[in-house]
């Protein structure tokens, strides 16, 4: 007769990650290989990292000419790998460590850079649309959503046209994708989306 405990997951402790990868082997030998890759002592260049070479510059505005004209967003910068043949030998095993241009924002202490390439990361477009909204931070939405049920309640507003508030509506919600969710690129930064996209 099954016992009833049967089919049911195991409650005896099971080992932590650490414990796991102190159970590794390599080469018949306990432990984890590490190897260094090269390209962590490359210097960061424009033509090899360029959106990698504005979080080292902290150049926000580049990083916004460069998403602008649909550059690719660089691959990660491969620091280091580890490796191991697994638990007893069994199954074979590779992690790469690999920093984006917003973890090499960050470590070169560029904040603002760190904000404006994770939004190109996220594909959020530098102007707003209609057709764009979707694309936008959840925070940018609820300020609009707020904004918006604001102006209902201003006579001014709702004794407009109807084109003449859609005309509004749009010029005040380009203004806050501007200052809410693209306020760290400089005026100049502002003034090249605005030229390129016209």
């Amino acid at each position: 007769m099954a016992s009833p405990e049967a089919g049911q997951p195991s409650r005896l402790p099971q080992p932590s990650v650490l414990e796991l990868y102190a159970m590794q082997q390599t080469n018949q030998r306990s432990g984890i290989r590490l190897s260094l890759n090269s390209e962590l002592t490359e210097s960061i260049t424009l033509e090899k990292f360029p959106y990698h070479y504005c979080a080292v510059t902290g150049n926000v505005n580049l990083a916004a000419f460069m998403y602008l004209r649909q550059l690719q967003y660089s691959k990660g910068i491969t620091v280091a790998n580890f490796a191991a043949d697994g638990k007893q030998g069994t199954t074979s095993w590779s992690k790469r460590v690999t920093l984006s241009p917003v973890d090499i924002a960050n470590l070169a202490g560029h904040g603002p850079a760190a904000v404006v390439l994770s939004l190109i990361l996220a594909r959020v477009p530098l102007l707003w649309s209609r057709d764009t909204h979707h694309l936008f931070p959840q925070h940018f939405k609820q300020h609009a959503k707020s904004l918006l049920e604001t102006l209902l309640t201003v006579p001014f507003f709702t004794r407009l046209p109807g084109s003449a508030r859609v005309q509004m509506v749009d010029i005040l919600m380009t203004m806050l994708a501007e200052g809410t969710v693209w306020g760290s690129l400089s005026p100049d930064g502002d003034a090249c989306v605005q030229s390129f996209a016209q």
